[in-house]
């Protein structure tokens, strides 16, 4: 697979191609939407969708395209579709969800297509229905579930067999978080994750934003020139990654500044959380992931869940 950086990943969210030409469709997706999980609206297109998948492959009703074994397959189309294409319920799930790989929100405009809900411009369908967030675009990224939790990254799930609302892919992956701490300046490099530390949200977590590093430079003693490549906002690509021409600054120092971590020295530097209140980012070492052999959680991909 192609490797990309996070601000290259972050601009191929904002250039998805698709071109099908059983299915006649030769566009590219700017997918600019923040969206943080399922929204009643998604739910009810992504049903709609296997409503009319279940016609296609005479099957009684949308739960019985779930049931099927994965991956599915979509025969007796063969001029649209090749009976051979691995299909994944998971996949189509996370794209409405807005938890999807760019592959996987290319892959939801097509099915979306060959069922007849895009009423023939598949590039306004997939613009005005996909999107993401923070943690999905870390997650996939990094080649783990784009579900986990941004305080996963830092403090791990615990050892408890059950966690509340979480799909197959986040049981997975849960053993490979947490992330070891960033501890010299000099190793904060591309793929560094940087967590946003603040207040309490309305949930009660404090992590609050997740990040990756592009590029981080010494200027002098404590300061550095850092580059991001994050997903915190909705916008075109000015958004979701830092202006090659136009670093941050910032002060890049040690302390005890995680009461989650009271005992431990983190490696951070000042920054805001998303409500605007004053917020520690905190340096985290992704490299443990490296051995994965993708980045993002692709149809068809090692985990198939």
């Amino acid at each position: 697979m192609t490797y990309y950086s996070p601000a290259a990943y972050a601009g191929l969210y904002h250039a998805i191609p698709i071109i099908d030409q059983c299915l006649g469709i030769s566009v590219t997706l700017d997918i600019q939407r923040y969206v943080n999980g399922w929204t009643p609206e998604n739910q009810t297109e992504y049903y709609v969708l296997l409503s009319k998948l279940a016609g296609k492959l005479k099957l009684k009703s949308p739960a019985a395209v779930r049931a099927q074994s994965q991956p599915f397959f979509i025969k007796g189309h063969d001029s649209l579709i090749n009976p051979a294409e691995e299909w994944y319920d998971a996949s189509l799930s996370r794209a409405y969800a807005c938890r999807a790989s760019p592959e996987e929100i290319a892959d939801a405009v097509r099915l979306a297509h060959f069922c007849g809900m895009t009423n023939g411009n598949p590039k306004a369908y997939g613009e005005k229905w996909f999107g993401l967030d923070c943690n999905t675009f870390v997650g996939n990224w990094l080649g783990i579930s784009p579900s986990s939790a941004i305080f996963a990254y830092a403090m791990g799930y615990g050892k408890g067999d059950k966690l509340p609302g979480a799909t197959p892919d986040v049981y997975a992956t849960r053993n490979r978080l947490p992330l070891a701490l960033v501890t010299d300046a000099a190793k904060v490099t591309e793929g560094t994750v940087a967590c946003t530390f603040g207040e309490k949200d309305s949930r009660g977590f404090r992590w609050r934003h997740i990040a990756l590093v592009e590029k981080c430079e010494l200027v002098q003693g404590s300061t550095y020139n850092l580059w991001l490549a994050e997903w915190g906002t909705k916008g075109n690509i000015e958004k979701h990654r830092t202006s090659p021409a136009k670093p941050k600054q910032v002060e890049i120092t040690s302390g005890k500044f995680c009461a989650e971590m009271p005992t431990k020295e983190v490696l951070a530097f000042d920054g805001t959380d998303p409500g605007g209140k004053a917020a520690k980012r905190i340096f985290f070492d992704g490299s443990s992931l490296d051995d994965l052999p993708h980045r993002g959680w692709h149809v068809g991909g090692m985990y198939g869940v």
